[in-house]
């Protein structure tokens, strides 16, 4: 068919290669809808001798709904964005589909400039006819970002009555949540990616930095765009992709709060000052696979043998690193306050470490990954 009076391009590829393509079209800007057939020949031929295959769309790619572990760089988020506004209320919403971070941040029309240049991310929505269309790489439909069905479409996702639990969620926070969730349904035709529950911040905790201020500082990135020769890439000796993730997100908005200052510094002074221990911790870190983008892969029904080892092997030495920080002598409070965070799981542990080889295949149809 054909699209604003031009024709739509169209490719078929091999299903084994089809990574390498998808990589190719999204570097150069473009949105991939993937059809596939959608029954068999046998279910074919009841409709007749010579009938064609069914086939759907089973998926739009983006830039910002990626999972796939050769589309992204591991030491940076990926993020899809929302601006919503509601009752004179401005919000951004933002996921990192590849790990299922979900974040909602309130501002208002002065700070919303700096919030999408801390992100930087890969897409942003707005809806149409917004005041904020400039912003936007896409605009979907205004009833997308309604703030009461938006409120009804996330009660869906999480299974509950209430979104209380979530914490005081304003109305321009669920239209900008309403409005990313639907998109995100959309290009996943209906299969959801892994998301958490939202974690609401305020505007207020970090240091709003407009976009030409980030620039010149070169936080993250420098004017060109590259990651060598900025701040972040100066001090990054992170041992893992999430690691570098984080600290990226800790560079791009510094802390406002003297006490949360305070206590990050007391956990970087210990283990500057024990040098032993960083060592341990740093070697304990360097063998744990990213889980993080494992479990989004695998939510979104993309994954495969390796990514269940990773999550077999990632679960397991975190416990173990668990362990290891509950035996310290008084450790600071930031490092205390994690040690819960790093057990549970012992069935799905003992369960995967059965079930699975020491190192499955990537793709399950090559086999051989089921322990004998």
């Amino acid at each position: 068919g054909t699209h604003l009076g031009e024709p739509i391009s169209m490719c078929g590829v091999p299903i084994h290669a089809v990574e390498a393509y998808l990589a190719r079209l999204i570097r150069a800007g473009h949105r991939v809808a993937i059809a596939e057939q959608i029954e068999s020949p046998a279910e074919a031929k009841k409709r007749g001798a010579k009938a064609v295959m069914n086939r759907a769309i089973i998926r739009v790619v983006t830039a910002g709904t990626l999972t796939e572990e050769a589309l992204l760089d591991s030491r940076t988020a990926n993020w899809c964005v929302a601006i919503g506004e509601a009752a004179g209320g401005i919000a951004v919403a933002a996921a990192d589909v590849s790990t299922g971070r979900f974040e909602l941040v309130e501002t208002d029309a002065g700070g919303l400039s700096a919030e999408l240049a801390r992100l930087n991310a890969a897409e942003v929505l707005a809806s149409e006819g917004s005041a904020f269309e400039h912003y936007a790489t896409v605009l979907r439909p205004r009833g997308e970002f309604d703030s009461t069905a938006a409120e009804a479409r996330l009660k869906r996702v999480y299974g509950v009555a209430t979104l209380d639990g979530f914490g005081q969620l304003s109305r321009a926070g669920m239209a900008a949540a309403g409005g990313l969730v639907a998109y995100l349904d959309h290009t996943a035709k209906g299969s959801l990616p892994f998301l958490r529950p939202p974690r609401i911040g305020n505007a207020g905790e970090a240091m709003a930095i407009d976009a030409a201020t980030r620039d010149s500082l070169e936080l993250t990135q420098t004017q060109t765009g590259q990651r060598k020769g900025s701040l972040l890439d100066a001090v990054d000796r992170t041992v893992t992709g999430a690691g570098a993730r984080l600290l990226a997100g800790d560079i791009g908005a510094p802390l406002m709060d003297r006490a949360a200052i305070e206590a990050r510094l007391d956990l970087v002074q210990r283990l500057h000052d024990d040098g032993a221990l960083r060592e341990s911790l740093r070697a304990t870190l360097r063998s744990l696979p990213d889980i993080g983008r494992a479990l989004g892969r695998l939510v979104a029904g993309r994954g495969g043998p390796r990514d269940l080892g990773q999550l077999r092997d990632g679960l397991d030495g975190a416990w173990l690193l668990g362990e290891r920080i509950d035996a310290l002598d008084a450790p600071p409070p930031l490092l205390q306050d994690i040690v819960p965070r790093l057990r549970g799981h012992g069935s799905l542990i003992d369960l995967l470490k059965r079930a699975l080889v020491p190192s499955p295949p990537i793709d399950a149809s090559d086999g051989g990954y089921i322990a004998e």
